[in-house]
């Protein structure tokens, strides 16, 4: 790499992240010749690095974050001026923000899978309650620290699957030295609560609805409070009404649903308590209903999603590390050493000395505020309120008549509103692999432990069914006898590789070649997630394949396992025109339809919201669920238009 960089005290800047109207923020290298470390820095420009209410609102944020040290936090490592340009330094995520994955996610016309959602949000929330409950730890006072400026732009997610919370610099403490002005917002209007209208009285319940709104809206696929005015915003804010996720994406059960709801109560007494019990409920949710999820889980999936843009900026990187650093340090030491003039700073303060330039460091502040987290100023609405939102309800009122039909609402204000669409979660091809349970450590654990009774039945349950090794037999009966286990003990590793367990499998894998991560597999009928280690079938069971793919042709196939690991190649799907498939909403529960494909058979329950179904002529038959009753159907699917399935 040829080209010069800018060095910027200690610090070697190696590219610019954003070049905004107040600052610059980019990745830096800390000049060292034993260690490397890459940070993220902030730059103020110099007009507003001698505002003093700058230096006012950075002094706050550096007692807010400087002593934060928290896994699911980025820390605060470095603060001070350089070149008139007041500044901070903090540790550098190595990936995206939450809204990059949803506008990602968007494009690709996908959601977060719910187990993922649930994850990065439970890590959110142990952020946050670290945070609240924070105490400086030479007085031991607590802070009492409010983020207020949760929302998708604030939650990074690294590459390897870590979440981390960033930009306290609005954060509100006992720590802060001025009070925010009356009839101004700080944060993000859509991410609001709504006590901000009526009060400025704020605890921590008021990042828990943030939070909510983030997770709902993670669930869900959409805004929750969104508008084509502020006004319209805030007016929804203050109404409060939340849709159930469960009637925008079916795989919400009801506790999630609870979940969610309750931490966006509009009264915050009818929130959880604090951020760990909202985290536990969570926690509980998610290991409930995916025991097998693990951190790398989100390892994999941003990998998949960022594929290209991880390569790409590894690779930048490694031009980086490839750089001579020396002049670069050679500088900073002449620098140190006030043997030249090479930096702009000592020239500008007229030879100010080191020592009093390090004590002005500490002097000084910062506070970056990007165009999405400028302070708007809406003292007309909180002073007039009430007349500003009858103004928005008389803009919405078209929007409202439209949507009424589609909402019904209770007395705590949730809605449960049908979604048009279909969602669909972004599963990536690849996960962990699971480790391989050993087996002659299981037998050495029965041979040391075989005095104990309840170990003793089970060893000799192991012994008729599982062991057919007689010289293995003869060793665990020996060792029945208490003065023989030191015996048995020294004489396993030498008969370690003659023993040989034959335990007889009873189920196998499935393992599919050329699988997309656009593709739905069915077994049976029934919707399963597929990863690298494949799906498992008991032996010698006839089970249904399917895969779907939107606008393509399914693809079916029958499978009977009779080795561990089988391989299936899906073939390349055909293009197909699809028409929508759906029903009258008057069945009753339990109601299913059986419809014919060719040899194979495919079922939904009824009712059917919207089907992308491929175009043809099909028959088939409902079962209402009343003592079996069938009834025939025979029905056309055409390009583009909507066929109807009635009782």
């Amino acid at each position: 790499m040829t080209k010069k960089l800018d060095r910027f005290g200690r610090y070697l800047i190696l590219d610019h992240l954003v070049d905004g109207g107040m600052a610059q923020i980019g990745r830096a290298r800390i000049l060292s010749e034993d260690a490397v470390k890459i940070v993220a820095i902030k730059m103020v420009r110099p007009q507003f690095s001698s505002d003093p209410s700058f230096q006012k609102m950075f002094m706050d944020e550096i007692k807010v974050t400087f002593g934060l040290s928290h896994p699911n936090i980025a820390q605060t490592y470095d603060y001070g001026m350089i070149d008139d340009k007041l500044f901070n330094a903090i540790e550098y995520v190595d990936g995206k923000n939450l809204k990059q994955y949803s506008d990602k996610l968007k494009e690709m016309k996908f959601i977060f899978p719910l187990e993922i959602s649930l994850y990065i949000i439970s890590q959110v929330c142990q952020a946050l309650s670290y945070a609240h409950n924070f105490s400086d730890q030479l007085t031991g006072k607590k802070l009492n620290i409010i983020h207020r400026d949760i929302s998708p732009h604030n939650i990074m997610i690294t590459y390897d699957g870590s979440v981390k919370v960033i930009d306290f610099g609005i954060a509100k403490a006992n720590t802060n030295t001025e009070e925010t002005k009356a009839g101004t917002i700080k944060g993000k209007i859509s991410y609001i609560a709504p006590e901000y209208l009526e009060t400025s009285s704020l605890d921590h319940r008021y990042d828990q609805f943030a939070v909510g709104i983030t997770f709902w809206e993670l669930v869900c696929g959409r805004k929750l409070f969104g508008g084509d005015n502020e006004l319209a915003i805030l007016k929804k804010i203050q109404d409060c009404k939340i849709p159930l996720p469960s009637s925008i994406n079916k795989k919400v059960k009801p506790a999630l649903d609870e979940i969610i709801t309750k931490s966006l109560a509009r009264d915050p007494n009818k929130r959880f308590e604090n951020m760990e019990q909202f985290n536990r409920a969570i926690v509980k949710y998610l290991y409930e209903n995916y025991p097998d999820f693990n951190q790398s889980d989100l390892k994999y999936f941003s990998h998949q999603l960022f594929k290209k843009d991880i390569e790409e900026d590894r690779e930048k990187m490694l031009e980086f590390g490839k750089m001579d650093i020396s002049p670069y340090l050679q500088d900073l030491k002449n620098e140190v050493s006030g043997g030249t003039a090479s930096t702009q700073e000592t020239n500008r303060n007229g030879g100010e000395s080191l020592q009093k330039e390090e004590k002005r460091k500490k002097e000084v502040v910062l506070e970056l505020n990007s165009d999405e987290k400028e302070d708007q100023t809406v003292s007309h609405l909180r002073e007039n309120l009430q007349k500003k939102l009858k103004e928005a309800e008389k803009l919405n009122l078209e929007k409202s008549k439209s949507n009424s039909s589609l909402s019904g609402s209770n007395s705590t204000g949730i809605h449960s509103t049908k979604s048009n669409t279909t969602i669909k979660e972004f599963r990536p091809t690849t996960k962990r692999k699971n480790s391989t349970p050993v087996i002659i450590a299981f037998i050495i654990g029965i041979l040391i432990f075989y005095k104990f009774p309840q170990i003793k039945r089970l060893v000799q349950s192991f012994q008729e069914s599982e062991i057919e090794n007689i010289a293995l037999k003869e060793e665990i009966d020996s060792a029945s006898n208490p003065e023989s286990i030191n015996s048995a003990r020294s004489n396993q590793e030498e008969n370690v590789t003659s023993q040989k367990v034959s335990v007889v499998p009873t189920t196998g894998k499935l393992l599919l070649n050329n699988y997309d991560i656009f593709q739905v597999i069915y077994i049976n009928n029934q919707e399963v997630t597929y990863n690298s280690n494949g799906i498992e079938f008991p032996f010698g069971e006839e089970f249904q394949l399917r895969v779907e793919q939107d606008d393509k042709l399914p693809f079916f196939a029958t499978i009977t396992l009779q080795e561990e690991k089988e391989y299936l190649s899906i073939p390349e799907l055909k293009p197909s025109p699809m028409g929508i498939l759906n029903s009258s909403r008057d069945f009753p529960d339990g109601a299913k339809i059986f419809i014919n494909i060719g040899d194979h058979q495919i079922i939904y329950s009824l009712p059917i919201e919207e089907k992308k179904f491929p175009v043809g002529e099909y028959t088939g038959h409902i079962n209402i669920g009343k003592n079996d009753l069938l009834k025939k159907v025979k029905f056309s699917i055409n390009e583009n238009t909507i066929t109807r399935i009635t009782p």
